[in-house]
């Protein structure tokens, strides 16, 4: 389990994107718009102008996905890196990425972790939909087709997980009620379970998920 840690806190592909937490790519920057992907408010490669994938392995410390048995339109899940000076680098990332840039005392500190949000209704739609890109990762983390989904509820305080994220910004008012403001977040993407207790195993395969040759840690 060290080891995996170790790899997986320290992984780089650039070819897919895919930066950990403590390894992000120096030239990252704000996309800008095309007519066919408008990445002005997400931190992106400018050689492709493609969204930076963001691993931060750590502990759940606490997640919302649900309210009363029902999804909620907007799920979080904060997570404490092993490292904690990489909790502390990440408040540092998002209040100087603000506009204006903050003091890392206006950051909230989300328990020293990361905190990644998700929306988990689509535009337009009044259904939240529970968040499942949540896969078992305990015996291998690997492409999302190939291992186990579980369910978002089941993840527990102090599981250890890996968390994929890209940075995000939006808009958001002043004191003068104008949208004057400019805020930073983690949006989630992904949650892989490296160690926690035995879950039942459920596997299908997924659409949409790029996939990077020959991963196995």
């Amino acid at each position: 389990l060290i080891r995996r840690i170790k790899t997986l806190s320290s992984y780089i592909n650039k070819d897919a994107n895919v930066y950990a937490l403590g390894k992000l790519l120096p030239t990252a920057t704000w996309g800008i718009f095309q007519p066919q992907a408008d990445r002005r408010n997400e931190m992106c490669d400018p050689a492709t102008n493609d969204p930076i994938i963001i691993w931060t392995v750590g502990h759940v410390a606490s997640s919302w996905f649900t309210k009363n048995g029902e999804p909620e339109r907007q799920a979080s899940l904060t997570v404490v890196p092993v490292s904690h000076s990489l909790a502390e680098q990440y408040t540092l990332l998002l209040a100087a990425l603000s506009t204006p840039p903050l003091s890392a005392s206006h950051i909230p500190l989300s328990l020293n972790g990361v905190r990644a949000i998700k929306w988990q209704s689509e535009k337009g739609s009044s259904e939240p939909i529970l968040f499942d890109e949540v896969y078992d990762a305990r015996d291998v983390f690997t492409n999302k087709k190939d291992m186990p989904h579980i369910a978002a509820t089941e993840l527990q305080k102090n599981d250890l997980v890996l968390l994929e994220g890209k940075i995000t910004r939006y808009r958001t008012q002043d004191e003068d009620k104008k949208w004057t403001l400019l805020r930073v977040q983690m949006e989630l993407l992904a949650v892989s379970l490296l160690s926690c207790a035995v879950l039942q195993d459920s596997r299908k395969p997924i659409s949409g998920i790029r996939e990077i040759s020959g991963l196995r840690i």
